[in-house]
């Protein structure tokens, strides 16, 4: 019975332990995973969570998130969690996925793309807004960023 109870407390310290996104970001402090660029504006910030249930790595565009992404091992999984800011308020997390996009807003990394949690004149969907990002191509802001 003790074993039981060791493994089951040991099972639930270890659950506490793991990050549940999205998290904070520290405007201003944390580091786009892609570019390694201050985050400094809320209504672009993007974090993607490893699966299962790992590493939150966070982003100052969904250009550069899309970019890092296409780049893991874990890019098609179905459990791999997309967060993105939205434009609205700069304080809502949206799931990246349901999300519409925006073209031609001034985005910090020039990608063009600002979220919205509802269909705009002229936004399209996440997989419309993914295959234009990686079809064009890094912006030059990240040209000479070892990635």
């Amino acid at each position: 019975m003790r074993l039981v109870l060791s493994l089951l407390a040991l099972f639930m310290l270890t659950g506490c332990f793991e990050e549940e996104g999205p998290i904070p970001i520290r405007y201003g402090r944390d580091e786009c995973e892609f570019c390694r660029m201050i985050i400094s504006e809320a209504r672009f910030a993007v974090e993607i969570q490893e699966p299962p249930a790992g590493r939150i790595y966070k982003f100052d565009d969904i250009g550069d998130a899309m970019h890092w992404l296409a780049k893991q091992s874990f890019a098609d999984d179905p459990l791999t969690r997309i967060w993105v800011m939205s434009h609205v308020d700069g304080a809502t997390w949206l799931d990246a996925r349901a999300a519409w996009y925006l073209p031609g807003s001034r985005s910090p990394m020039d990608y063009g793309f600002a979220a919205y949690p509802d269909e705009l004149d002229g936004a399209v969907s996440f997989d419309a807004m993914r295959a234009s990002v990686i079809e064009r191509g890094s912006t030059t802001r990240c040209d000479e960023v070892p990635t």
